[in-house]
């Protein structure tokens, strides 16, 4: 399939923002700006008056008759649409102005606009693009109320102007509309910029940037915290790093449903330019079968045209992912995998490739009804006696699970099928890493093999180094390679993975412990890990998964990270020696981004679904520095990764007798200066709160302080609060006793660290 250069895909994208444009821009002449006399006068029919909405999967354009005050909600062009329960949802839209080409130099820019949302905070972005797609300046006002604004200032271009990006909104989530009217680019001598550039309207004229932010948070008419965010005090921070791993499947199946195009896949990567992301791993092979076409096994393309598979009639035209892959590869004829290879070291980060090495998605089910899965290759198919333990499969599989099914390493048939996958895809893309996801599975032996299985491990870990070597010659730099495993050491030998040995001979440069995927450990011990990696030069990237549970117990709910949760993950590795931290399954999909969110995080227990949350998280989370100015929520929970033989390291559900001190150790990180520490543990019993149990924490006495319910529905069960005294932050762990004069059981248990409002 046809692969095109990043050069020309960026200058089709800013083709697309031409021709779809509205409005209108006067480049390099004067004219006359006259905005209308008060917000009840009518809107000249020739003004750009728009609004917008998104929701969880697709961004909405809307029309705005002017006068009428009537809002026509219309399909946009990537299919999307409003329903009813939509409008609570709604913000504001943007639009695209063109400007013939203006050579470089200094120019002023002059327009008017207004929010009809009468004491919002709200925001006008204006950014000026270059032909290459620099953002050659970039300029915000921030203003409260409903008065028309003139937007003034001053630019300098360096390059061939080609578009003018406008948009604006409230800090606030509302419905929102906004005009523009009257934007024109004036040329001017540099000596002739007035020394206060920076024009206001009304009672705000004169005020610098600084007092004029200052005076807009004041007057913000809603009781919560947000947070500006500032590119220049980011530079404070030493940042780590953050590794994301994108579930390509996930994102793919939404990509034909919005209509997406190659710019809407760029604009995608771009996202994470300028945040703690420093490498995006991308999964190119999992179940044996490939996400992009190649010659070398089962891909998507294939299996999109099969109407026959294995002696059974398919059709697997509307299977989500492959059909999106179909869109992708034969509709849009762009190699998404080769474009963000391509893309992102232009905004310094690492693209790497991803194989899932012996996942079981869809296994069982389907060896057992006989349907061959489009998640499977027909290499698995065609080798049964290849798979791990067979002697469970008498009597109808009745003592078979899915892990009886995966492929078993110790035939050379199976590792050479894998090699064979990894060279195919190092040959087709110009990657800087590659991933041996061995999470998906650590179940590589059969029942007992595990430990013959660690020298057929070194010898299969020597041929992928051998065989990455070729390809580092090949594109002239260095290919890393990671491992993700289970969360101890300990734990990777039972399954038959040798990583001592791999990082002792050099084999492999990122080892990312973590867990496999019911929950997120939360307590996996880096500082053992760095200190047995550090003196081999290897990095070490505990991985954060999007599930987080307490305990194994009906009584615990799975539940999503929020951007507390994530922080105290992050805070508790980079305490312990962490290099980066990793994230794995936070399926963001095709979620369009919102650059204005990125200005705003009003609850430490937001979404990471959504834009605030997200970009919040991702340009926090990778700095051990900035987690300690933030708010931490750690919750206790458990590895769900560990060999038959072996029991979980769950400490939840725990009792409470009347006898003994019930314990619980839960992992905290460092703990900042002035901080707050509150533990909160779950009680079935409403009136405990009557005789709260008595409660040490580093064996100093905490005070009860209440009971409340658990934010996020971790447990539903209420949750019993004790302040913890500040000789008891001695960081690392929190270790409560716990005795009760009545028995009891805790399914949940978390410290909450908050930090004092500056």
């Amino acid at each position: 399939m046809k692969k095109k250069l990043i050069s020309a895909i960026l200058t089709a994208v800013m083709a697309v923002q031409l021709f779809t444009a509205v409005g209108s821009v006067a480049a390099a002449e004067s004219g006359d700006y006259t905005p209308p006399l008060s917000i009840t006068d009518p809107i000249p029919e020739d003004d750009l008056c728009i609004t917008g909405a998104f929701n969880s999967d697709r961004v909405l354009r809307s029309n705005w008759a002017p006068n009428g005050q009537t809002i026509t909600f219309v399909e946009d062009a990537n299919g999307g649409y409003l329903s009813m329960s939509d409008i609570i949802n709604a913000w504001d839209g943007f639009d695209y102005y063109p400007s013939t080409i203006v050579g470089p130099g200094t120019y002023k820019f002059t327009g008017y606009f207004r929010t009809t949302n009468p004491g919002e905070i709200s925001m006008l972005q204006v950014l000026f693009g270059s032909i290459d797609s620099t953002i050659e300046a970039v300029r915000t006002f921030i203003y409260v109320g409903n008065d028309w604004v003139k937007a003034e200032f001053y630019v300098t271009l360096y390059k061939d102007l080609y578009f003018i990006r406008v948009r604006g909104g409230p800090y606030d989530e509302c419905v929102q509309e906004y005009c523009v009217d009257n934007f024109s680019l004036v040329a001017v001598d540099p000596e002739d910029i007035p020394e206060d550039s920076s024009l206001r309207c009304g009672d705000n004229l004169g005020l610098t940037d600084e007092e004029y932010v200052k005076k807009a948070f004041e007057s913000m008419p809603i009781s919560k915290t947000i947070s500006v965010y500032d590119p220049e005090k980011e530079k404070q921070y030493d940042v780590g790093g953050i590794m994301i791993n994108h579930d390509i499947t996930d994102f793919i199946a939404k990509i034909s449903i919005n209509g997406w195009n190659e710019k809407d896949i760029v604009d995608y990567a771009r996202q994470f330019e300028g945040t703690h992301v420093t490498d995006y791993i991308i999964n190119v092979f999992s179940e044996g079968t490939f996400n992009y076409p190649t010659k070398y096994g089962t891909d998507y393309l294939e299996l999109y045209t099969a109407t026959e598979r294995l002696g059974v009639e398919v059709d697997y035209t509307e299977t989500s992912y492959i059909e999106a892959a179909n869109y992708l590869y034969n509709t849009l004829s762009t190699d998404y995998i080769g474009l963000w290879c391509e893309y992102f070291p232009t905004i310094g980060i690492n693209p790497w490739l991803s194989f899932r090495m012996n996942d079981v998605h869809e296994m069982y089910d389907s060896v057992v009804s006989g349907v061959p899965s489009g998640l499977i290759s027909d290499f698995y198919y065609k080798n049964p006696g290849l798979r791990r333990n067979p002697h469970h499969f008498g009597d109808d599989y009745k003592y078979a699970n899915s892990y009886d099914f995966a492929l078993n390493y110790k035939y050379a048939e199976t590792r050479e099928y894998v090699l064979g996958a990894i060279n195919d895809a190092l040959s087709t893309y110009n990657a800087y890493g590659i991933e041996l996801d061995f999470q998906r599975n650590m179940y590589l032996f059969g029942i007992g093999e595990e430990y013959e299985g660690l020298d057929t491990m070194n010898k299969f870990m020597r041929d992928v180094d051998d065989l990455v070597a070729i390809y580092e010659e090949k594109y002239g730099h260095e290919i890393k390679i990671s491992a993700r495993v289970a969360s101890d050491i300990q734990s990777c030998y039972d399954f038959g993975l040798d990583v001592l040995t791999w990082a002792a001979e050099g084999i492999i440069d990122l080892i990312t412990p973590t867990g496999h995927y019911s929950t997120t450990d939360m307590d996996i011990p880096t500082k053992i890990w760095s200190s047995a990696m550090a003196p081999h030069g290897v990095e070490v990237a505990p991985g954060i998964e999007s599930h987080i549970r307490a305990s194994q117990s009906k009584a615990a709910n799975t539940g999503g990270h929020t951007f507390s949760t994530m922080a105290a993950f992050s805070a508790n590795a980079f305490s312990q020696g962490a290099d980066k931290v990793y994230l794995y399954n936070f399926f963001r999909g095709s979620t369009k981004f919102d650059e204005s969110k990125k200005y705003t995080l009003t609850s430490d227990f937001y979404s990471l679904g959504s834009d605030a949350g997200f970009w919040n998280m991702i340009t926090t989370i990778g700095s051990y520095e900035k987690l300690m100015t933030v708010n931490r929520r750690s919750i206790l929970t458990y590895s769900d990764t560990y060999q038959i033989w072996r029991d979980s390291n769950a400490q939840l559900p725990l009792a409470v007798d009347t006898k003994n001190y019930a314990t619980l150790r839960i992992p905290m990180g460092d703990v900042s200066e002035g901080a707050v520490l509150t533990l909160k543990f779950s009680t079935s019993l409403a009136t405990l709160s009557d005789t709260p149990p008595t409660v040490y924490v580093n064996s100093k006495l905490c005070t009860f302080t209440g009971m409340e319910t658990c934010v996020g529905g971790y447990v539903s069960d209420k949750l019993m609060c004790y302040t913890i005294p500040v000789e008891a932050h001695n960081g690392g762990y929190m270790v409560a006793e716990i005795r009760s004069d009545v028995d009891f059981t805790i399914e949940y248990a978390e410290v909450f660290l908050e930090m004092p409002v500056e």
